[in-house]
């Protein structure tokens, strides 16, 4: 009997071993998913900015795709800004428009309004006018 303890106590160093190797391999698949999650949750939340600018007409000069690979680069606290800042910009619409119908219709200003027009008298368009219903500041 204590020549068949002798045996399986000499194979207790190679399984040892052999499970030691096991684990480190393991372990290390498990770094690599950590990282391929977070670099894919990363990926996500910067094409979710992306498109919220999209959306808001937020730099509108740089394509989606140029967006993104600007928005990969931030650091993470500068993206959480971003994000903040994106989200309380209103963005991607104006209020109305002015018209001066000058020509036509005797010097009238006119507002338009989702597709409905307002007569606003004669003159000069007023600057406070032009910003309200374009969102436009002049100068």
């Amino acid at each position: 009997m204590s020549e068949e303890m002798d045996k399986l106590a000499a194979k207790v160093p190679g399984i040892m071993a052999t499970g030691a190797a096991h684990m480190r391999k393991i372990a290390q698949q498990n770094v690599d998913l950590v990282r391929q999650n977070q670099a894919l949750t990363n990926e996500i939340r910067v094409m979710k900015l992306a498109r919220r600018m999209e959306d808001r007409g937020i730099q509108n000069d740089l394509s989606f795709e140029e967006k993104i690979a600007a928005l990969r680069d931030a650091d993470p606290q500068k993206l959480a800004s971003m994000e903040g800042a994106v989200e309380i910009s209103a963005g991607g619409f104006t209020l109305g428009a002015l018209k001066d119908r000058s020509e036509i219709m005797g010097g009238e200003k006119v507002a338009s309004i989702k597709g409905e027009e307002y007569s606003l008298g004669t003159g000069e368009s007023d600057p406070l006018d032009t910003f309200v219903l374009s969102g436009a500041a002049l100068g």
